[in-house]
């Protein structure tokens, strides 16, 4: 199975598990996206912590699912899984409860819009958080990133493509905490989801909704999303 998911003591689990390096196809982010609400309207969760096992969290959309397709076949695919990860991200940007990322080894494209969704990230040490649209006329990602990171730092990291590590990004507040190795990633967040746990969900909730207010990429992320498309058709 691509994902599993558990509740225990108010805390909602969701683990990514597709080797080798957790590459989302389009049924996989509409999966993600249909799991992730079942959690967030539990009345049972009161946050929800997203794991992966495997090399890393995710390397984003799964580029062998259309590579070989011509091109109108490769547009419904990318239009497919533009849906999947809009939605989810939607989803994490709205729940009615925090969410916790817990990221490790490389967190590439969509999943790093799924990092960039949640209330808080925690990395492992060395971790890489890439944008590599530039190499594929994807464009998505731009206003979450440009909310959370210097201007200069984005710019880089969308112009060329290249990684920046966990331990830089900390210095902007993008990351919470980073973590010697996946066992104290995993000790972190749960001590962290355990303190908000403690509160009333209905209280969460309506926390939750006024830092929203002040927060909202949704609206930009469909534009970029809907010029990654575009991009695509240029090639026909």
């Amino acid at each position: 199975m691509t994902f599993t998911t558990k509740i225990e003591h108010s805390i909602g689990y969701i683990t990514i598990n597709k080797p080798p390096v957790n590459a989302l196809n389009s049924s996989d982010w509409i999966s993600f996206y249909k799991n992730f609400e079942e959690q967030a309207f539990n009345e049972e969760v009161k946050v929800i912590i997203i794991n992966s096992e495997g090399k890393g969290f995710c390397s984003g959309a799964d580029l062998n699912e259309h590579k070989d397709l011509a091109i109108e076949d490769r547009i419904k695919v990318s239009e497919k899984i533009n849906d999947g990860v809009w939605k989810l991200v939607q989803a994490i940007e709205r729940s009615p409860v925090p969410v916790i990322v817990n990221c490790s080894n490389f967190v590439v494209g969509a999943g790093m819009l799924v990092a960039m969704s949640a209330d808080f990230i925690l990395a492992e040490s060395k971790t890489q958080f890439k944008l590599p649209g530039i190499n594929f006329g994807v464009f998505a990602g731009i206003s979450n990133a440009l909310g959370l990171l210097p201007r200069p730092l984005v710019k880089k990291m969308l112009f060329t493509g290249e990684p920046v590590f966990a331990e830089e990004l900390i210095k902007y507040g993008f990351i919470l905490a980073v973590c010697n190795d996946k066992n104290a990633l995993v000790k972190d967040s749960f001590e962290l989801a355990k303190k908000i746990s403690a509160h009333k969900r209905d209280h969460l909730s309506i926390l939750k909704s006024l830092i929203l207010e002040n927060k909202n990429h949704s609206a930009n992320l469909k534009k970029e999303l809907n010029a990654s498309i575009n991009a695509l058709k240029s090639l026909d």
